[in-house]
């Protein structure tokens, strides 16, 4: 670990103001072992040992946890004089039930004052039977006060009750919790019932507290009902009396929570809770979870779930409040964990069935939430493990199997711009998807309504509307004619195509050149072509013949750059040694040579033709100046942001995945090219 990251982690704490010369704190990190991630174990547990080369701060910190192996572990990456370990079966019995005696005087006095009980409630020999029935547990001794509590005119004869339990035999502290957990469930659900008034008031306990102990992340009991379809009432009801097992808030909008995860184990343990009308089976809530979860997400899944609308939307735009206003809790919960649920259950035909229409529906809308919500990890993960499953093991869903697989390779595919402007996943995600995938065609009524056309030409590429044969090494350069129905492209092949920009068709291959062609330029009439080429020659060539004008000769270097002006007359050529040649385009004669500086990789003449420019500046101005202003660049409504996004009119329209982006592109109006090493030439047309 870095110095730099130890000195991040430990900021915190070495920045607090010190008082008295050295400060003094105290951490307490309670049950460590419920940390799910075993690598955050070992780097929490590594900060900790780091405070003390702390200046000026004194730290101890009190940690709890049960004897896991990533813990024990962990602790034997941290040097034996750094900690000191206090294993609590080692305590004396007698020092734990002074322990627990001292706090059950303590919390039972307190109910004694709030209901004016008698004085000598309750009487020492209920401390000492209650310590006895505790089996030395706290748990046991904190559930008992506050199922104690919870009822004042019952305050007394649940004390009985408990002083009852166990008899006279010595039971293993677990039997212990079992005993006080069955006391407290049997008097939630006290009255005069007929059986089947019993049997509803015990399907509702399942229906609510199910969820409650296997939900991955607790809710509040507001978006609960929601993701359940219960009204809140219903749902207080139901957990009225199991405020001693659960902290359930008098506000709607906080969360509910086990006390204790003993409580969990318990009801999900058949052998532990013998009652079936208080077992949870934990598939069946699983399965019902699930369920739930698809059925929210259906719901309230669309498209641009933040009312975004533009494509270029960042999520760093947006407060996290803005985002939770529409994506609630309930639905949030849904996203993340319905496959964590559906894993956990028996899932049947009917299960795979469902899971498939929702993939059709709503999986780019699930997709795109999960980004806003800050998730795209999970959604790899969810995928990932989805794909993985047995869910999809051993069925005859193809068409399930498909599309979650291609759903796993669409994810991590275009992860980057989702977690920077989630409705992209319509846009790159849809127009760069291979043309074989299930999602695009699943999707493809979701794409951009202003992508009309985009086609590929190349000798390999299976992903494309249209595949023909291409150059068969990289492209250097592209360029449109006037007209903008020619696309030219030139290779390390040492050739130039000529594409028909509607279709893709080839149209001419142009061959001459005996080393890589590096730049194309039409006149401004569109009937010849300039190429040059790093063969020391530029090449004009009759684009509808295909057959050569002529060849510049005289340079003295490699030509990279060249441009006509825009009466057709003249051309420019720029060559690496840092020089530019003016040319007569009809007669070839060469014109003029001018030093540049530096070498020059795009030459432009302005609309009147009066000025050369260049990359590097006004490289020449030509008879009577146009006093209008001249661009630095040629007006384009369609540009390139760095290599990664497409810009329409200013905004970033589209995103352009790794394997697409290139410096060589061309511009005609509302269509780009662009074109790659590997030889193929992409088109994208835009509409308004």
């Amino acid at each position: 670990m870095c110095s730099d990251t130890i000195c991040a982690s430990l900021g915190p704490l070495s920045r607090l103001e010190n008082r008295d010369g050295q400060s003094r704190y105290v951490l307490v990190v309670d049950a460590l072992d419920e940390c799910d991630d075993q690598n955050n174990v070992q780097i929490i547990l590594q900060r900790l040992a780091e405070v003390q080369t702390l200046q000026g701060t004194q730290l101890r910190v009190l940690l709890t946890s049960r004897p896991e192996v990533p813990i024990v572990y962990g602790f034997t990456q941290v040097q034996r004089e750094e900690h000191h370990d206090f294993v609590l079966h080692d305590i004396e019995p007698a020092v734990i039930e002074h322990d627990i005696a001292v706090f059950l005087r303590h919390q039972l006095g307190i109910v004694r004052q709030k209901y004016q009980l008698e004085a000598e409630w309750p009487e020492e020999g209920a401390i000492a039977r209650l310590v006895q029935n505790s089996g030395g547990l706290f748990i046991w001794a904190a559930t008992a006060c506050r199922f104690v509590a919870k009822d004042s005119q019952l305050a007394e004869a649940r004390l009985s009750s408990l002083l009852h339990q166990g008899g006279n035999g010595i039971l293993p502290p677990e039997r212990k919790l079992d005993e006080i957990y069955t006391t407290v469930l049997a008097s939630s659900m006290r009255g005069e019932y007929n059986e089947a008034e019993s049997q509803m008031l015990h399907e509702l306990f399942r229906q609510v507290v199910g969820p409650v102990v296997t939900m991955q992340d607790p809710l509040s009991v507001a978006s609960l009902a929601e993701l359940l379809r219960k009204d809140v009432v219903t749902l207080r009801r139901t957990l009225a009396n199991l405020h001693s097992v659960l902290d359930v808030p008098e506000a709607n909008s906080s969360a509910i929570r086990l006390l204790h995860p003993s409580f969990r184990d318990f009801l999900l343990s058949q052998s532990r809770c013998s009652n079936p009308q208080f077992h949870i089976n934990e598939r069946t809530v699983h399965g019902e979870m699930y369920k739930h979860c698809l059925q929210v997400m259906s719901k309230h899944l669309r498209r641009d779930m933040c009312s975004l609308k533009d494509p270029r939307a960042r999520i760093a735009d947006l407060s996290r409040t803005e985002v939770d206003r529409h994506i609630q809790a309930h639905v949030q919960y849904a996203c993340r964990f319905w496959v964590y649920h559906c894993r956990r259950s028996d899932v049947d035909t009917g299960s795979c069935y469902n899971i498939e229409a929702f993939f059709h529906k709503h999986f780019l809308h699930w997709l795109e939430s999960l980004a806003l919500l800050g998730r795209v990890s999970d959604a790899v993960d969810i995928v990932h493990a989805l794909d993985t499953s047995a869910i999809l093991q051993g069925t005859d869903h193809s068409r399930l199997q498909a599309i979650v697989h291609d759903a796993t390779h669409f994810v991590l595919a275009f992860r980057p711009v989702l977690e920077e402007a989630p409705l992209q996943v319509y846009y790159a995600g849809l127009v760069f998807s291979p043309k074989s995938s299930v999602i695009r065609e699943t999707f493809s009524k979701e794409a951009p309504d202003w992508l009309l056309y985009m086609s590929e030409v190349l000798e390999n590429w299976g992903a494309c509307l249209q595949t023909l044969k291409g150059h068969s090494v990289g492209v250097n350069a592209v360029a449109f004619s006037p007209d903008g129905k020619t696309l030219a492209s030139a290779s390390n092949d040492e050739t130039v195509k000529l594409w028909d920009a509607g279709s893709g068709k080839a149209l001419q291959t142009l061959k001459g050149h005996s080393r890589p062609v590096y730049a194309l330029a039409f006149s401004p009439d569109g009937k010849t072509l300039a190429s040059a080429s790093w063969d020391e020659t530029v090449k004009l060539w009759d684009t509808g013949s295909g057959k050569p004008l002529q060849t510049l000769k005289g340079h003295s270097n490699w030509v990279n750059a060249v441009a006509f002006s825009p009466d057709g007359k003249t051309l420019a050529s720029a060559l690496w040694d840092k020089t530019v040649k003016m040319w007569d385009a009809g007669s070839g004669k060469a014109l003029q040579t001018l030093k540049t500086g530096s070498v020059v990789q795009r030459l432009w003449f302005n609309d009147a033709g009066d000025r050369l420019w260049s990359d590097r500046g006004v490289l020449l101005t030509i008879g009577p100046i146009n006093n209008a202003a001249s661009p630095i660049a040629p007006p384009m409504s369609l540009l390139l942001s760095g290599e990664e996004w497409v810009c329409w009119n200013g905004r970033r329209v589209l995103w352009l995945p790794s394997e697409y982006r290139s410096s060589v592109f061309a511009v005609h109006g509302n269509t780009v090219g662009f074109g790659y090493l590997t030889g193929r030439v992409l088109m994208l047309r835009f509409i308004s």
